[in-house]
Protein backbone atom coordinates (compact mmCIF):
# COMPACT_ATOMS: atom_id res chain seq x y z
CA UNK A 1 0.00 0.00 0.00
CA UNK A 2 1.22 2.99 -1.26
CA UNK A 3 1.48 5.67 2.20
CA UNK A 4 0.69 9.48 1.05
CA UNK A 5 0.97 12.35 2.92
CA UNK A 6 -1.61 15.28 2.79
CA UNK A 7 -1.01 18.33 4.69
CA UNK A 8 -3.75 20.18 5.57
CA UNK A 9 -4.49 23.77 6.00
CA UNK A 10 -5.18 25.15 9.34
CA UNK A 11 -8.79 25.70 8.04
CA UNK A 12 -9.21 22.34 7.23
CA UNK A 13 -7.51 21.25 10.89
CA UNK A 14 -9.77 23.80 12.32
CA UNK A 15 -13.19 21.99 10.63
CA UNK A 16 -11.75 18.95 11.90
CA UNK A 17 -10.99 20.33 15.52
CA UNK A 18 -13.21 22.52 16.43
CA UNK A 19 -16.87 22.15 19.03
CA UNK A 20 -19.00 22.40 16.18
CA UNK A 21 -21.09 19.53 13.99
CA UNK A 22 -18.00 17.81 12.01
CA UNK A 23 -19.18 18.21 7.97
CA UNK A 24 -19.66 14.68 6.47
CA UNK A 25 -16.67 15.08 3.73
CA UNK A 26 -14.30 16.08 6.77
CA UNK A 27 -15.02 12.92 8.79
CA UNK A 28 -14.73 11.18 5.81
CA UNK A 29 -11.35 12.51 4.72
CA UNK A 30 -10.26 11.47 8.43
CA UNK A 31 -11.82 7.87 8.29
CA UNK A 32 -10.39 6.76 4.51
CA UNK A 33 -6.66 8.53 5.67
CA UNK A 34 -7.03 5.97 9.01
CA UNK A 35 -8.56 3.09 7.09
CA UNK A 36 -5.98 3.57 4.51
CA UNK A 37 -2.55 4.38 6.25
CA UNK A 38 -2.56 7.53 5.00
CA UNK A 39 -1.10 10.19 6.81
CA UNK A 40 -2.56 13.93 7.95
CA UNK A 41 0.17 16.52 8.40
CA UNK A 42 0.04 20.25 10.04
CA UNK A 43 2.37 22.74 8.45
CA UNK A 44 4.70 24.61 11.48
CA UNK A 45 3.15 27.16 10.56
CA UNK A 46 -0.53 26.34 11.17
CA UNK A 47 0.64 27.21 15.03
CA UNK A 48 1.45 30.87 13.67
CA UNK A 49 -2.01 31.11 12.12
CA UNK A 50 -3.63 30.05 15.08
CA UNK A 51 -1.35 32.35 17.87
CA UNK A 52 -3.13 34.89 15.68
CA UNK A 53 -6.64 34.12 16.77
CA UNK A 54 -8.30 36.53 19.34
CA UNK A 55 -10.40 34.33 21.23
CA UNK A 56 -8.00 33.27 24.00
CA UNK A 57 -10.18 30.27 24.75
CA UNK A 58 -10.51 29.07 21.36
CA UNK A 59 -6.87 29.26 20.24
CA UNK A 60 -5.47 27.52 24.06
CA UNK A 61 -7.86 24.52 22.65
CA UNK A 62 -6.82 24.67 19.03
CA UNK A 63 -3.34 23.99 20.25
CA UNK A 64 -3.77 21.60 22.31
CA UNK A 65 -5.26 19.51 19.80
CA UNK A 66 -2.55 20.39 17.43
CA UNK A 67 -0.79 17.60 19.20
CA UNK A 68 -2.62 14.36 17.83
CA UNK A 69 -1.66 15.36 14.15
CA UNK A 70 1.89 14.98 12.60
CA UNK A 71 4.17 18.29 12.55
CA UNK A 72 5.48 18.28 8.91
CA UNK A 73 9.27 18.72 9.35
CA UNK A 74 10.90 22.47 8.46
CA UNK A 75 11.77 22.82 5.29
CA UNK A 76 14.44 25.13 3.84
CA UNK A 77 12.67 28.29 2.49
CA UNK A 78 13.75 30.88 0.10
CA UNK A 79 13.22 34.52 0.97
CA UNK A 80 10.05 36.02 1.10
CA UNK A 81 10.65 38.09 -2.11
CA UNK A 82 11.93 34.87 -4.02
CA UNK A 83 8.81 32.88 -3.07
CA UNK A 84 6.35 35.73 -4.29
CA UNK A 85 8.23 35.46 -7.55
CA UNK A 86 6.47 32.20 -7.82
CA UNK A 87 3.39 32.05 -5.74
CA UNK A 88 2.72 35.98 -6.10
CA UNK A 89 2.23 39.21 -3.98
CA UNK A 90 2.16 38.52 0.04
CA UNK A 91 0.03 40.88 1.78
CA UNK A 92 -0.49 39.33 5.41
CA UNK A 93 0.52 36.92 7.81
CA UNK A 94 -2.06 34.43 6.40
CA UNK A 95 0.00 35.08 2.71
CA UNK A 96 3.00 33.85 4.20
CA UNK A 97 1.43 30.52 5.49
CA UNK A 98 -0.37 30.20 2.59
CA UNK A 99 2.78 30.64 0.52
CA UNK A 100 4.37 28.25 3.08
CA UNK A 101 2.35 24.97 2.75
CA UNK A 102 2.85 25.89 -1.40
CA UNK A 103 6.45 25.64 -0.72
CA UNK A 104 6.40 22.13 1.31
CA UNK A 105 4.21 20.56 -1.22
CA UNK A 106 6.19 22.28 -4.32
CA UNK A 107 9.77 20.55 -2.40
CA UNK A 108 7.89 17.64 -2.23
CA UNK A 109 7.52 17.00 1.80
CA UNK A 110 4.01 16.12 1.09
CA UNK A 111 1.88 14.66 -1.65
CA UNK A 112 -0.99 16.75 -1.62
CA UNK A 113 -2.12 19.67 -0.17
CA UNK A 114 -5.81 19.67 1.60
CA UNK A 115 -7.44 23.42 1.67
CA UNK A 116 -10.51 25.03 0.53
CA UNK A 117 -8.99 28.41 0.59
CA UNK A 118 -9.60 29.56 -3.06
CA UNK A 119 -6.83 31.91 -2.87
CA UNK A 120 -4.36 28.65 -2.14
CA UNK A 121 -6.04 26.93 -5.11
CA UNK A 122 -5.30 30.50 -7.10
CA UNK A 123 -1.42 29.95 -6.04
CA UNK A 124 -1.18 26.72 -6.85
CA UNK A 125 -2.78 27.53 -10.41
CA UNK A 126 -0.11 30.12 -10.90
CA UNK A 127 2.46 27.61 -10.71
CA UNK A 128 1.07 24.87 -13.32
CA UNK A 129 -1.86 22.75 -14.21
CA UNK A 130 0.14 19.75 -13.00
CA UNK A 131 0.90 21.38 -9.15
CA UNK A 132 -2.43 22.74 -9.40
CA UNK A 133 -3.75 19.19 -9.56
CA UNK A 134 -1.91 18.15 -5.89
CA UNK A 135 -4.05 21.53 -4.38
CA UNK A 136 -7.12 19.25 -3.42
CA UNK A 137 -10.47 20.39 -1.80
CA UNK A 138 -11.95 18.37 1.14
CA UNK A 139 -14.13 16.69 -1.71
CA UNK A 140 -11.22 16.12 -3.88
CA UNK A 141 -9.14 14.56 -1.29
CA UNK A 142 -12.22 11.99 -0.50
CA UNK A 143 -12.70 11.16 -4.12
CA UNK A 144 -9.03 10.81 -4.72
CA UNK A 145 -8.55 8.35 -1.70
CA UNK A 146 -11.49 6.49 -2.40
CA UNK A 147 -10.95 5.97 -6.14
CA UNK A 148 -7.13 4.59 -4.87
CA UNK A 149 -8.61 2.63 -2.15
CA UNK A 150 -11.92 1.19 -1.82
CA UNK A 151 -12.75 -1.87 -3.78
CA UNK A 152 -14.42 -1.40 -7.03
CA UNK A 153 -17.24 -4.08 -7.68
CA UNK A 154 -17.10 -5.56 -11.04
CA UNK A 155 -19.63 -7.08 -12.81
CA UNK A 156 -19.00 -9.27 -15.79
CA UNK A 157 -22.38 -10.22 -17.64
CA UNK A 158 -20.93 -12.61 -20.14
CA UNK A 159 -18.89 -14.61 -17.62
CA UNK A 160 -20.77 -17.46 -15.69
CA UNK A 161 -19.47 -19.50 -13.28
CA UNK A 162 -19.03 -23.00 -14.24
Amino acid sequence: MNERKLLIDTNVLIGLEDWRELQPALGKLQQLCSQYGQRLFVHEHATKDIARDRNLERRRITVSKLRKFERLAPAPMPSWSQLEISYGKISSDNDRVDIALLHSLHLGAVDFLVTEDQGIHSRARRVSPAFAERVLTIADAVEWLSAQFEPKSVHLPLIGEV
